[in-house]
């Protein structure tokens, strides 16, 4: 018995000490990514169980605010279902019900659809437009939303087809229901004290959310690894077991749920870039970098940040 215990006692440590490493782990692998990518500005947080591990920055302070990009869909997902626990809307909700100046080709669109990338919008207008809203400071969502009404066009499929467009009819959807800022809205439910970016602001719905890495980090936690399981959030199948929902992708995992999404603001004046993750509710890592980054280095991340977790 006593020997069992020994045993016992022994693997114990050895997971404690391989769970020590981790940080170590993570840090060092994405230093390695960043060097293999030419970046030399960014910065990491990581946390476990929901809590702040520790953070590090290369060429800034870890502390400093940075664009989320893509990962601010995240914010408008857990907004929106925010907002179906207030009873203020559901997922089934058609867009006409709030957007009552709807054309005909969209009125059947749904909260649902939109949020999973799936109501057949797919011809991204903002791909061109972005640029030209850097440094405004009103959000853009409304222009998008005209865009799409304009088009009066949908091919439903039924099929992913990710866009900026969804979430930018998203967010209008929550300032009108809120009668407020989209900003503002989720702000105070899901980010509080996060803003949006002064040079970014203007994509705030889809793109523009400005925040330390701890900051959403902690969000990340809140919202995905700590909160609802992702059965009772609207998603899209994407083979695999890869899921796509509430602006995050996610796959079940020995009995919990792994959540992902990588961001990229690519300008001739400026570049960002941002990536966050959550294995099974326990580590997590968000990181961001200021440089332009071809999208196959980018994914590159992913694979070295498995490699840090949960290589022996």
């Amino acid at each position: 018995m006593r020997g069992l215990f020994c045993v016992l006692l022994f693997w114990l440590t050895a997971v404690n000490a391989a769970a020590q490493d981790i940080p170590d782990r993570i840090i060092a692998g994405f230093k390695g990514w960043m060097d293999g990518a030419g970046v030399e500005t960014g910065a990491i947080a990581i946390t476990r169980k929901g809590q702040l591990v520790t953070t590090h920055g290369w060429g800034m302070d870890a502390s400093d605010p940075v664009e989320m990009a893509s990962l601010s869909k995240a914010i408008t997902g857990a907004c929106i279902r925010a907002l179906v626990g207030e009873g203020v809307v559901s997922y089934d909700t058609a867009l006409v019900d709030v957007l009552p100046e709807t054309p005909d080709a969209l009125r059947d669109l749904t909260l649902s659809d939109l949020l999973t990338h799936t109501g057949g919008v797919h011809r991204d207008s903002t791909q061109k437009t972005m640029p030209d809203w850097l440094g405004h400071p009103a959000p853009q969502h409304g222009t998008v939303t005209d865009d799409v009404f304009r088009r009066n066009k949908l091919k439903r499929s039924g099929q992913f087809q990710y866009t900026n467009e969804n979430y930018a009819l998203l967010g209008e959807v929550i300032a009108r229901v809120t009668q407020t800022l989209y900003r503002t809205a989720c702000a105070d439910r899901v980010v509080p004290g996060a803003s949006t970016s002064p040079v970014a602001g203007a994509f705030d719905s889809w793109g523009g959310w400005y925040m330390p890495v701890a900051d959403y980090a902690a969000f990340h936690a809140r919202a995905f690894a700590n909160g609802p399981v992702p059965s009772g959030d609207p998603s899209v199948d994407l083979g695999g077991g890869v899921h796509y929902g509430l602006g995050t992708f996610w796959r079940s995992f020995r009995g919990s749920h792994n959540f992902w999404h990588m961001g990229a603001l690519c300008f001739p004046t400026m570049g960002a870039g941002s990536y966050a993750v959550s294995w099974e509710g326990d580590w997590g890592m968000v990181a961001a970098w200021q440089a332009c980054i071809d999208f196959d280095v980018m994914t590159q991340l992913d694979g070295v940040m498995i490699e840090a977790v949960f290589k022996p």
